[in-house]
């Protein structure tokens, strides 16, 4: 199965500017693995599934309606892949975004 989504949550925590930084570096580019690590524990969603940067820098979550239907999947040991699609925003003020494509 394949899909594509947005990594929600971009604009908490400083990742604007994680992403701007990594964007600029070359390191978001099309194609570029991403890391999902799932938050049983998280406060605010116990389906939560962060997306990391093969670095370790956090760029947000999967979309909790997308992460509902995926964590189950995960507890039960499913493997997901996910890669960059592109890049959005960024100019003129605007927020930046980041687009994916999950395989699993």
């Amino acid at each position: 199965m394949i899909f594509h989504t947005k990594i929600a949550g971009v604009t908490f925590v400083d990742r604007q500017r994680t992403v701007s930084r990594l964007n600029r570096c070359g390191e978001l580019d099309t194609g570029t693995e991403l890391v999902l690590r799932r938050e049983p524990n998280n406060q605010f969603d116990h389906n939560a599934i962060a997306v990391f940067t093969k670095s370790g820098e956090q760029l947000g979550y999967i979309p909790r309606d997308t992460a509902k239907s995926m964590a189950l999947n995960m507890d039960r040991g499913q493997d997901y892949k996910a890669y960059v699609t592109a890049v959005t925003g960024g100019d003129a003020g605007s927020n930046y975004g980041v687009n994916i494509q999950i395989q699993g």
